[in-house]
């Protein structure tokens, strides 16, 4: 599947567009689920800048507290592992996501 992005916006192709809180950074297709990665916010809990649509554009989900430091830790990179999505945040922890729910089955440090 093809996106388009611009800004905080991104077109899907069927043409519909869909509106995030912010600058989009990522997007990545997990299945039927699009996972976008967005400029950290600065006037929310910052590891907040990940969630999901499906493809008609419906939101799914948004990464909740990780509960690590305060939740300060954005994440900086999104990729798809098997079945997973796979989130990394800002200083090496490793989240493995189940991308229908964003439920977190996996974290640990990568550094």
């Amino acid at each position: 599947m093809e996106f388009k992005v611009q800004g905080n916006t991104m077109e899907l192709p069927s043409g519909k567009s869909v509106a995030f809180d912010s600058q989009i950074c990522e997007v990545i297709e997990a299945g039927n689920v699009i996972v976008v990665r967005m400029k950290a916010p600065t006037d929310r809990t910052l590891n907040e800048n990940v969630c999901a649509v499906d493809c008609e554009g419906r939101f799914l989900w948004r990464m909740q507290s990780t509960g690590h430091l305060l939740n300060r830790r954005h994440f900086v990179r999104v990729r798809n592992a098997g079945n997973f999505v796979r989130l990394f945040d800002v200083e090496g922890r490793v989240y493995d996501l189940d991308p229908e729910s964003g439920t977190v089955v996996s974290a640990y440090s990568h550094l």
